[in-house]
């Protein structure tokens, strides 16, 4: 059966992104108006696979006539989404039950079954056991169509690509460009995770008919990945093009394009990469007050870089906070303030204003909250989440996503919660010495004694040295790729961290200045190191990158470009109802009466420059605290009307577990 697909150019916007004499329209995106092929699944993005479990498979469960198994399930269960799983014990259909789990005391009744990612029970009629003839068939979710291009999620990756399926052949619609190069990603999975499953997928790319290049990835419980450039036949004359799979499992294609043969010449706009170190407190560095022996890498970087001493959150915690850093609005504007809903995709994000004029963008991030769940993907060509959360993979899957390069310019987003809980120390990144304080202490619920916070701050401090010995290396390598020649590097974070400076840990819905000041270094081929003191927002990163791009920032966004506004500002940053504004030196917290966001009323005024711990509360007694209150009246309605209506968010159970053991319980 053929698949075909759409043929179509893609350009890259304006004549600055070009490459060298490569017209604007020579990358060719394969991912362009394709849809899985007919005679997989239903041919709407959804597929069904089955396997059958032998009596061998079995052992007993916590109840009579209960059994257990470890579940064929491809790869992990947190980044595949399966639609629907069904069970068969002979012709027998059983019922799925689906609470979250399944206790003792709560006996699973016969004819029933519970699926999770580690273990798979049914029950079955007295007597019967063990289970013979069972079958077990679910649907996998191979994607959907996002403006015309074809988006697909396997194992931890979710981006614009091809879907390819073992005895289906995919074929090119129309007359690929001779003389290019293919270049994307291979991300392979198998159909089950057990040992007589696993195998090799191989993937054949045809140039007329004739096999050009063949490739293998070994597949088995993990999803495996290679990004591949291969040429296809010089000459003028387009060919036909197209590809076939064989193996026990499927594949698919992401970011495939067929580009110049010539990478790096000629004139083209910027690369960009920002880099956010989640929880990452300003003061971790020597320029914000910090010990210099915290992060000495980092110190360094800050003498070859524009440095910005005085940088606010827009919210002290991921969600809102990160939201607003990448689509120019507030909390209040774009709604993300709780763990049940994400970001709109009626908004438009800094890497999906990029890649309408032509850039390649990508993401790393930690996932949790930064994931595809809580639609942080939008507008990034290829989005992959590290499950285990090591640096180390992190930034060398940002390394092979920067030198997989294919000729256009690049924004890249990278997020890492190395210094998130649960803390981690030495490159091992062990958290024993967290988990044996959190055994006597219940961090998120603030019950930490001083000494138990202070022993607490240390160890996140020795995560801090962690990271920047490995972010060190890492900005080495891309010196040595020359990066910095015409590139940018942004090292920033979305909020701090509390140790019991106000009663609290963490951080959260709060508006205390240890969990809103972030550090902000930015690196670029144009740039004179040196210090900026006036007010920054993360609010203003997507109209700073667009300037760094050469590109008009999307209509809609607030901010300023931080490169170029010249001048203090009032920044603002929220949490639920409430909102502080520093000005200058001064600082004043305002809440809403009833939630009402045009009925402030003062609750808090701090002197930061002579009281930077927020120790003195000065309402009442300052008069610039009146003054500046009534600036914030008057403009508080631009900065909190709603923009759009946040994606409604459904967790897994264990995408919930993961959450709660990041300290992200319900509502926060």
């Amino acid at each position: 059966m053929l698949r075909t697909l759409a043929l179509v150019l893609l350009s890259v916007g304006l004549a600055g992104c070009s490459q060298g004499s490569q017209p604007a329209s020579s990358w060719v995106h394969l991912a362009k108006g394709f849809r899985p092929a007919q005679g997989v699944g239903d041919g709407d993005g959804e597929a069904w696979i089955e396997t059958r479990l032998e009596p061998g498979d079995w052992r007993p469960g916590p109840w009579s006539d209960s059994w257990l198994t470890d579940p064929p399930f491809p790869g992990t269960v947190r980044t595949i989404k399966y639609l629907e799983i069904r069970l068969w014990v002979g012709d027998v259909a059983y019922e799925r039950r689906t609470q979250g789990s399944v206790r003792r005391d709560q006996e699973l009744p016969p004819g029933q079954f519970v699926a999770r990612r580690k273990s798979l029970c049914l029950r079955l009629p007295p007597g019967d056991g063990p289970p013979r003839d069972v079958r077990l068939a679910m649907r996998l979710n191979l994607g959907r169509s996002v403006g015309g291009r074809w988006r697909t999620e396997i194992g931890g990756a979710t981006g614009e690509g091809l879907v390819l399926w073992p005895g289906q052949e995919t074929v090119v619609e129309g007359r690929v460009p001779a003389g290019g190069v293919l270049r994307f990603q291979a991300v392979g999975q198998a159909f089950a995770a057990d040992s007589a499953a696993s195998g090799k997928l191989v993937c054949r790319i045809r140039w007329e008919g004739e096999v050009r290049h063949e490739f293998e990835l070994s597949v088995g419980a993990e999803t495996t990945q290679r990004w591949l450039s291969l040429d296809l036949p010089p000459g003028d004359a387009p060919g036909r093009l197209s590809f076939d799979l064989e193996g026990p499992g499927w594949m698919a294609l992401l970011s495939p394009t067929v580009g110049p043969r010539v990478l790096g010449a000629g004139a083209r706009r910027p690369d960009v990469v920002l880099f956010l170190a989640d929880t990452f407190r300003a003061d971790n560095l020597g320029i914000y007050g910090g010990s210099p022996e915290t992060t000495p890498h980092l110190n360094a970087l800050v003498e070859e870089s524009v440095r910005f001493r005085r940088v606010w959150s827009p919210a002290a915690w991921t969600l809102p906070s990160q939201i607003s850093m990448l689509t120019a609005c507030f909390p209040p504007q774009h709604g993300g303030t709780n763990r049940n809903v994400g970001l709109s995709r009626d908004l438009t994000t800094v890497a999906e204003h990029l890649a309408a004029f032509g850039y390649r963008t990508g993401a790393v991030v930690d996932s949790g909250i930064v994931s595809r769940v809580y639609g942080f993907d939008e507008g990034f060509e290829w989005f992959y989440e590290i499950s285990d959360r090591k640096l180390s993979r992190t930034l060398r899957a940002a390394s092979d996503f920067l030198a997989a390069s294919d000729g256009r310019p690049t924004f890249l987003f990278v997020q890492t919660y190395r210094t998130h809980v649960p803390y981690r120390t030495g490159s091992d990144e062990d958290d024993a010495e967290y988990a044996a304080i959190a055994r006597d202490a219940n961090v998120f619920q603030h019950d930490v004694t001083p000494e138990q916070a202070e022993q607490l701050l240390e160890i996140y401090r020795r995560g801090a040295t962690a990271l920047d010995l490995e972010l060190d290396a890492w900005a080495l390598e891309l010196a040595e790729r020359r990066f910095f020649d015409t590139g940018y590097l942004i090292f920033t974070s979305d909020h701090g961290e509390a140790f019991l400076e106000h009663g609290l840990m963490g951080h959260g819905d709060s508006l205390w200045e240890e969990m809103l000041r972030v550090p902000l270094l930015v690196r670029g081929p144009d740039l004179t190191p040196g210090y900026i003191d006036w007010g920054v927002s993360l609010v203003d990163l997507p109209k700073t990158v667009a300037e760094m791009a050469g590109v008009p920032a999307a209509p809609l966004w607030g901010g300023d470009s931080i490169l170029s506004v010249g001048k203090d500002r009032d920044v603002y940053s929220f949490d639920a109802g409430g909102v502080s504004v520093v000005s200058g030196r001064h600082k004043i917290v305002a809440r809403g009466r009833g939630g009402d966001w045009n009925d402030l009323e003062l609750v808090a005024a701090f002197d930061l420059e002579a009281d930077p711990g927020e120790l003195e509360d000065l309402a009442g007694r300052a008069p610039w605290a009146d003054e500046v209150l009534e600036r914030v009246r008057a403009s508080i309605g631009e900065r909190t009307e709603v923009r759009a209506d946040p994606s409604q968010v459904e967790l897994s159970e264990e995408h919930d577990r993961d959450l709660r053991a990041l300290g992200y319980a319900d509502g926060d």
